[in-house]
């Protein structure tokens, strides 16, 4: 017999043994088999049988006779990319933003925001809308020491700074600085020139030897790469003319004080070049007695000095003193 008569009639002949579902639906108070071709929740009987014994147990499900079962009754039945919307799992953004927006969905939820270059409501719609930039600065202090405040943005200071490609231009201190690329001299707020080929020296043809004091006390070997790291050679002499140059020079300081020429013994012990140029002395202006390689100092004397104990004549000295130095420079001469 039936274990539940509320759900059927004593009379219902009852099902061989074995496992039976039926579906039914409630409709006020009696149950009916479903029959309609529509999606309802209903109870599916699961009856089992052995002789005439059955037990029937009651099992609330989503069943769609005579068509497709629904797909969802909540978000958690969808990816995290859909929400359920009339049984549906949806993409939630086609119907969420409007125009000029770009949508994302997040844990079934749609995300609009108005794209790039546009502002406004993005569920509304999104309009093109030119955007005040906050300034980056007020003064230089307010960029990197490689930028300068310029309109108040911190921007390369070099734009449009140095002349041509022949330039090189570099940032200390929010400030730009212009320097000749290799190979090349000259004024590179101007113009920087080919030079002859790297070693020449002079460093292109006509060009009209200029000395310069540099009043920065060095070694010898420092006062050589000073000259070299600005451009130039430390000082030669070839003849009288450029001599008296020299002393004129240094005179005109006022300094008391003694500067480096170029001139050593210490590749060819007691023949003296000019180190600038590789070329022995064809001009000399020693000092009396000089060059005498004292040798109470340790490494003796074997560098050029314009000594100021003799009128800036020449004298050998220790190479390790500290000095001013006489640096050479070329300018290019105007073809006419």
């Amino acid at each position: 017999m039936w274990t539940n008569q509320e759900h059927f009639q004593p009379t219902t002949v009852l099902p061989p043994a074995g496992l039976w579902i039926v579906p039914v639906q409630k409709e006020s108070s009696s149950w009916t088999t479903k029959t309609k071709h529509t999606t309802m929740r209903t109870s599916v009987v699961v009856l089992v049988c052995l002789g005439i014994l059955c037990i029937s147990a009651c099992v609330l499900a989503q069943i769609k006779l005579g068509s497709t079962l629904n797909q969802c009754f909540s978000n958690e039945d969808c990816t995290s990319q859909q929400t359920c919307m009339n049984l549906k799992c949806k993409d939630p953004c086609l119907e969420a933003c409007n125009g000029n927006t770009v949508c994302q969905v997040r844990n079934h939820v749609p995300f609009c925001a108005c794209k790039p270059g546009f502002s406004g409501d993005p569920f509304s719609g999104c309009d093109q809308r030119r955007v005040t930039l906050e300034p980056q600065c007020e003064t230089n202090d307010d960029c990197p020491q490689y930028r300068a405040c310029i309109n108040r943005k911190c921007e390369d200071p070099c734009y449009d700074v140095c002349s041509g490609n022949t330039t090189t231009c570099h940032v200390r201190n929010h400030i730009p600085y212009c320097t000749c690329r290799k190979g090349f001299s000259g004024d590179p707020s101007i113009a920087c020139k080919p030079q002859n080929p790297p070693g020449s020296w002079p460093p292109y043809p006509g060009a009209r030897k200029r000395f310069q004091l540099e009043l920065i006390k060095t070694n010898w070997f420092g006062a050589f790469a000073h000259c070299l790291n600005h451009g130039g050679r430390l000082a030669t002499v070839a003849n009288y003319e450029e001599n008296e140059r020299v002393k004129e020079a240094i005179r005109k300081t006022g300094l008391k004080a003694s500067f480096w020429g170029s001139g050593t013994d210490y590749a060819l012990g007691n023949h003296w070049t000019w180190v600038s140029t590789g070329l022995p002395f064809t001009f000399t202006d020693w000092s009396n007695n000089q060059p005498d390689n004292w040798q109470n100092l340790p490494g003796g004397e074997h560098c050029l000095e314009f000594w100021e104990e003799t009128q800036y004549r020449w004298n050998d000295r220790n190479c390790l003193e500290q000095q001013y130095s006489v640096c050479e420079y070329y300018d290019e001469v105007e073809q006419k």
